[in-house]
C-alpha cells in the first residue's frame, strides 16, 4: 500500500540526511489526492482527507524515528491538495510535537490567480485572501503551529492590464501574509497565454 512505500522512501531520506542540520526542512507529500475524481482540487471528501492525514502521520512517525537531527527537525505536513479552503480544515497536526509546519498552497482568488479561461485582472477583489489570512491564524497560528504557504501566485494572461494586476496582487497578498508571519513562495508554472 501508499504507506508502506512512503515510509520506505522516507526512511531512506531521512537516513541519509539525518546530520543535516535545521536549515534542511522536509515535506511528506506535494498535493496529495484523488486523481482523476471530482473531489481532486474541491477539498476532498472525507475519506481523501483521512487517507492523507492518515499518511502524514506514517511520514512524521518514520522521520522521527531515525534519529539524530530528524527527532527535531521541522516537517512540513498538507491537508488534502495541500488546499487552502476546505483542505485546510481538515488537516490534523500531530500532537506534541512543535516542529510540524502546516504546508498550504493558495492562489486566491482562484479565477484570477490560476484558472486559464478565468478573468485577467484582479479588480482588488481581496475577500478571498483576507479570509486565508484569518483562516490561517485561526486554525494554526493562534495555536502555536506555524504555516508555510509553499505555492502562491497569479498566471500570466494575454490581457494587457494583467501584469499591472498581478504585481498590485502581489503587493497585496504578500503584504497580508507577511503582517500574519506567513513565509510565501511563488509558483510559476511557466505558463503564458496567447
Amino acid at each position: 500500500p501508499a504507506s508502506e512505500q512512503l515510509k520506505k522512501v522516507w526512511q531512506q531520506i531521512a537516513e541519509r540526511f539525518e546530520a543535516y542540520d535545521e536549515h534542511l526542512i522536509f515535506e511528506g507529500m506535494n498535493e496529495p489526492r484523488k486523481r482523476g475524481t471530482p473531489v481532486e482540487w474541491t477539498g476532498g471528501d472525507e475519506e481523501g482527507r483521512a487517507v492523507v492525514n492518515a499518511l502524514n502521520k506514517v511520514f512524521v512517525e518514520t522521520v522521527r524515528g531515525t534519529g539524530g537531527n530528524n527527532k527535531n527537525r521541522c516537517l512540513m505536513i498538507p491537508g488534502y491538495a495541500a488546499n487552502c479552503t476546505v483542505g485546510i480544515r481538515h488537516l490534523e497536526i500531530p500532537e506534541g510535537d512543535d516542529h510540524i509546519i502546516a504546508s498550504v498552497h493558495a492562489y486566491e482568488p482562484t479565477d484570477f490567480a490560476l484558472i486559464v479561461e478565468g478573468r485577467a485582472l484582479w479588480n482588488r477583489d481581496t475577500k478571498v485572501i483576507d479570509q486565508l489570512v484569518i483562516d490561517l491564524q485561526d486554525l494554526f497560528l493562534s495555536k502555536g503551529v506555524p504555516v508555510i504557504i509553499g505555492e502562491c501566485g497569479a498566471m500570466h494572461k494575454k490581457d494587457a492590464g494583467n501584469e499591472a494586476s498581478r504585481a498590485e496582487w502581489a503587493e497585496y497578498f504578500f503584504g497580508k501574509t507577511k503582517s500574519i508571519g506567513v513565509p510565501c513562495v511563488w509558483w510559476d508554472n511557466g505558463y503564458v497565454e496567447g
